[in-house]
C-alpha cells in the first residue's frame, strides 16, 4: 500500500542557540533555501519550466501543486517534524535538538540529501537568531524508529540499516482506556477531536500519501464507538512565512485526551497505529498532527 521508513535525527548546536515557539516553518524553510541551492543549475529559471523537475526533490516537496488524483495539492514525501514546546527554547551551549524525518514511497534514496541539506542549513543556523551567529547546529546521528540501528554516525550514512515497512503492517492499538498526547500542534478544526474523527483524519491523511506515493489501494472504512472521559487544551496561533502561500498563519492545539473505548473494529485498531506512525490532520509537511500513548 505504502511503503514509509522514520528516522530520528540527533541535532547537536555548535553555537549559543535561541530557537522560535514553533520550528516547523523554520526547518521548512531552511531546507527548502538549502537543497535547491543543492539541487538546481540555475537559479533563475522557474521549476514549471525545467526540463527535469521531474526527478528533483525541491520541486517534490515545494513547488508541485497538482496531485495525480484528486483536487487537494499533493502531500510531501518527506517530512521533517521538529519538537514542540510551546515556548522558546535557550541553550547557551550543548544544545540538543531530536527531530523526526519520515520518508514515504521510494523517497528514501534521498535521504543524502536531506542530510547534506541539513548539514549546510546548519551550517548557516535556523530562525532569526542565525543573523546573530546563532543557532547553528551540526547532524550528530540518525537512527532508524523501526530497526533501532544507526543510519548515520556524523560522518557516513548505513542504508542497510534503514528499514522500510508498508502501513499495512504497522500493528494495530487496543486499549479500552487511551490516552493520547498531541505532540506537534494539531491544525484540525476541533480539539479534543472524538475518536471517529481522529481516526478520520489519520485515513484522510494517508489516502492522499497512498494516492501520491503509493499504490492507490483504497483505504478502507472503520467502526469505533469512543468517548471522551478528560482532556486538556492549549491553543497556539502559529506564524509562518511562505513565497507560495497566501496562508500567514495557522490556528492549532496540543495537549493530551484520554477516550474510554466500548467498541472499535479490525481496521480503526490499525489506523490507530498508523497515526502513531504518520499522525493525522492537515499540514503535515510543516510537521502537524503527531501523536504518542501516554
Amino acid at each position: 500500500m505504502l511503503p514509509t521508513s522514520k528516522l530520528q535525527l540527533k541535532l547537536q548546536f555548535t553555537t549559543p542557540a535561541k530557537l522560535p515557539y514553533w520550528m516547523g516553518s523554520a526547518f521548512r524553510g531552511m531546507f527548502g533555501n538549502e537543497i535547491r541551492k543543492v539541487l538546481c543549475n540555475d537559479l533563475q529559471r522557474s521549476c514549471e519550466g525545467c526540463d527535469t523537475k521531474e526527478s528533483c526533490l525541491f520541486y517534490y516537496m515545494y513547488m508541485r501543486k497538482e496531485a495525480d488524483r484528486g483536487h487537494a495539492p499533493p502531500q510531501k514525501p518527506i517530512i521533517l517534524a521538529p519538537p514542540f514546546f510551546g515556548k522558546e527554547m535557550k541553550f547557551d551551549e550543548d544544545g540538543h535538538l531530536d527531530v523526526e524525518l519520515l520518508f514515504f514511497g521510494d523517497f528514501k534514496k534521498y535521504l543524502p540529501h536531506v542530510l547534506l541539506g541539513l548539514r549546510l542549513g546548519g551550517q548557516q543556523g535556523i530562525g532569526s537568531m542565525r543573523y546573530y551567529g546563532q543557532n547553528r547546529f551540526l547532524v550528530d546521528r540518525a537512527v532508524c524508529q523501526f530497526s533501532k540501528k544507526e543510519v548515520y554516525d556524523g560522518e557516513s550514512i548505513k542504508l542497510d540499516n534503514l528499514k522500510t515497512i508498508d502501513v499495512e503492517d504497522i500493528g494495530p492499538i487496543w486499549k479500552e482506556k487511551l490516552k493520547i498526547g498531541f505532540k506537534t500542534p494539531f491544525t484540525g478544526k476541533d480539539f479534543p477531536p472524538s475518536m471517529d474523527y481522529l481516526l478520520s483524519l489519520a485515513r484522510y491523511r494517508l489516502i492522499h500519501f497512498v494516492n501520491e506515493y503509493g499504490d492507490g489501494e483504497r483505504v478502507p472504512e472503520f467502526e469505533v464507538d469512543a468517548e471522551i472521559k478528560d482532556h486538556d487544551r492549549h491553543y497556539h496561533k502559529l506564524q509562518r512565512r511562505s513565497k507560495r502561500s497566501d496562508k500567514t498563519q495557522f490556528n492549532s492545539y496540543t495537549g493530551v485526551v484520554e477516550y474510554e473505548i466500548d467498541d472499535i473494529d479490525k481496521t480503526g485498531e490499525w489506523l490507530l497505529g498508523v497515526a502513531l506512525t504518520i499522525g493525522c490532520g492537515p499540514d503535515s509537511s510543516f510537521g502537524c498532527g503527531f501523536l504518542q500513548v501516554l
